[in-house]
């Protein structure tokens, strides 16, 4: 989860994601739950009507593009491959839209590329993301369909 705050208090409120105006953002703050990057902003508009428009871009990572989970959607095991030259721990937490944590595993990577299973049998159908944090910090967020 992703949580936008803007510090200019008593304003009305508008958030957008690359551009576009996002539905029903209209507080002082926005929180993102499905893991975008891109260019999010906040316009505010005061009492006497004068408007501001911040933003910020998050890119995505290059460790993003390695990771990949097949099949999808998932049934009972999903298969992790992760194709890059870091190596050390690994941690795994799979949770839902809303944030709560089902799974938490922990995995040592000794190699360039490098292929894990998980049993989702347990988790109920539908979405869910599965975040990868690494020992040098990066933090990649796949999606998870279960059927």
């Amino acid at each position: 989860v992703i949580i936008f705050i803007c510090t200019n208090t008593g304003m009305s409120y508008k958030w957008f994601r690359d551009g576009s105006e996002i539905y029903d953002a209209n507080m002082q703050y926005y929180v993102e739950r499905t893991y975008f990057s891109g260019t999010y902003g906040v316009e505010t508009k005061g009492g006497n009507g004068c408007t501001n428009y911040s933003e910020l871009n998050l890119k995505s990572s290059i460790v993003a593009e390695v990771v990949n989970i097949n099949p999808m959607p998932v049934s009972d095991n999903a298969i992790v491959t992760i194709n890059n030259s870091a190596r050390g721990n690994v941690v795994v937490r799979i949770s839902d839209q809303t944030g709560i944590v089902y799974k938490t595993l922990a995995w040592e990577k000794t190699q360039e590329i490098t292929t894990y299973s998980i049993d989702v049998s347990t988790l109920k159908t539908g979405f869910y993301v599965i975040e990868f944090i690494f020992d040098n910090g990066e933090r990649v967020h796949k999606k998870l369909v279960k059927e």
